[in-house]
């Protein structure tokens, strides 16, 4: 792709570019929905041949081919990382975020993100929450954006798309890729989708303190890890 920086691959600058084109300067919206159709071509060849076998893998793909940025501390453990990219759809002139994630974003959270003036917000943020983990915040009065109990913050409209790793670890005909090509395909092509309840769906809030959470994952880990080996 043609932009790697964090900041031309944010939504304000995409935002930016359409009014330059309107103004006589095209070269960087041209350059953007260059990018999108490569994104968009990614996701119908190779993605569907990647090979996935844990959660990083996944996450590394979308990192990787869409020069996605890690917006946390890269101090906190893998587990608590958000990437995002920002989008200009192919057939008008929509601009989007893809985040990946194993958690969910908090309405405070976002409303950090997309403080400021309205005209540099995306339209349309689209979670992709990959193996999702129950929220690991201690504090109840935090509440998840889950596209349906709460679709809107700060302007900002906000979808949720799940995905498994032991579906993506399917080629070819797995319902998890065709799930996420589907979806971001319509993504890079008009900038939205139409929520069905099925490709983008809602999720249950639920809380349970770090400890208590790290404890679980570890059990977890370990688990799988010993039946691998007896396997």
């Amino acid at each position: 792709m043609n932009f790697t920086s964090k900041e031309d691959i944010k939504e304000s600058k995409i935002i930016k570019s359409i009014t330059d084109k309107e103004n006589g300067s095209s070269e960087a919206y041209d350059k953007y929905k260059e990018d999108t159709n490569e994104a968009k071509s990614l996701i119908q060849t190779d993605f569907t041949q990647a090979e996935f076998e844990t959660y990083d893998d996944v996450t590394e793909w979308f990192v990787k081919n869409y020069y996605m940025y890690d917006s946390n501390d890269k101090n906190k453990p893998d587990k608590e990382h958000s990437f995002y990219r920002a989008f200009l759809s192919l057939n008008n002139n929509v601009v989007f975020v893809l985040r990946v994630a194993n958690h969910y974003a908090t309405r405070d959270s976002l409303r950090r993100i997309y403080k400021g003036e309205d005209k540099l917000k995306p339209k349309f943020v689209y979670h992709i929450i990959i193996d999702r983990i129950d929220l690991t915040y201690a504090n109840p009065n935090k509440v998840i954006v889950d596209g349906k109990k709460i679709r809107t913050v700060q302007n900002v409209r906000n979808y949720i798309l799940k995905a498994n790793t032991e579906d993506l670890k399917k080629k070819g005909e797995s319902v998890g890729r065709n799930k996420i090509i589907k979806v971001l395909t319509s993504l890079f092509e008009d900038g939205r989708i139409k929520p069905d309840g099925k490709t983008v769906v809602a999720t249950n809030e639920r809380i349970m303190d770090s400890e208590r959470f790290f404890l679980y994952q570890r059990i977890n880990e370990e688990l799988e890890a010993y039946f691998n080996r007896a396997s």
